[in-house]
C-alpha cells in the first residue's frame, strides 16, 4: 500500500434527529499493518434551524425567506473578494529563480490565470443576477403585507438592511415598537413562490 496514513469519514448521517452523529471512519496505517475500521457515535451539534430545514426540504420561515436577499448580497461580496484576491495574486506572478525547474512557461500560467479570472468574474455576475431575482421575490412578499407601516419596517430591514436602531430613528418609533411591528408583519406576510 505504500507508506502513508489516510483518514476519512465514509458515512456521516444523523440518527433520529437528535444531536448524535454516526461516523464510520477508515484509517490506513503504514505497510505491514492492516486497515482498522472504527465505529463511533459522537455528540456533535446537529444542524438546526435553516440548515436542518434545507436538509429536510422544509419551507423557510418568513424571516429566513426575507433574509435570502442579505445572503445573496454576502455571496456577491465573497465572489468579488475572490476576484480581487486572484487579480492580486496574478499581478504578483514572477519568473522563477535561476536554476529552479520550470514546469510551465509564464505564458501558459498567465493564460490559465486569465481563464480562471474570467470564471470568477462570471461567478460574480451570476451572483448579481441571482440577487436581483431574490430582491424582486422579497419585495413581492413585502408587498403582500396590508399595512404600509409594517411594509416600510420590513423594507428598511430586509431590502435596505438597516439596523434596528436606525429603523427606529428613521420611523421615529421606539425600538421595542419596531420589534413588535416587525413581528406583526411576519405573521401576516404571504410568501410568494
Amino acid at each position: 500500500m505504500g507508506l502513508f496514513s489516510l483518514e476519512f469519514t465514509a458515512a456521516h448521517h444523523y440518527i433520529e434527529q437528535d444531536r448524535y452523529h454516526h461516523y464510520n471512519t477508515h484509517r490506513y496505517v503504514p505497510d505491514g499493518d492492516r486497515s482498522v475500521r472504527h465505529h463511533q457515535t459522537v455528540l456533535k451539534d446537529a444542524p438546526y434551524g435553516r440548515a436542518r430545514r434545507r436538509a429536510e426540504k422544509e419551507p423557510l420561515s418568513p424571516r429566513e425567506y426575507l433574509d435570502r436577499y442579505k445572503e445573496a448580497l454576502r455571496a456577491i461580496q465573497a465572489a468579488e473578494f475572490e476576484v480581487a484576491a486572484y487579480r492580486s495574486q496574478m499581478e504578483s506572478i514572477s519568473s522563477p529563480a535561476p536554476g529552479t525547474p520550470v514546469q510551465s512557461s509564464p505564458v501558459d500560467r498567465m493564460a490559465a490565470g486569465l481563464e480562471r479570472l474570467e470564471e470568477l468574474e462570471d461567478a460574480v455576475q451570476t451572483a448579481k443576477d441571482e440577487a436581483k431575482i431574490i430582491k424582486r421575490e422579497v419585495e413581492a412578499a413585502i408587498a403582500t403585507v396590508p399595512d404600509p407601516v409594517l411594509q416600510s419596517i420590513l423594507r428598511l430591514r430586509y431590502i435596505d438592511r438597516l439596523s434596528w436602531g436606525n429603523i427606529a430613528k428613521h420611523t421615529k418609533y421606539a425600538k421595542r415598537t419596531v420589534f413588535n411591528y416587525h413581528d406583526q408583519a411576519l405573521l401576516v406576510i404571504k410568501i410568494v413562490h
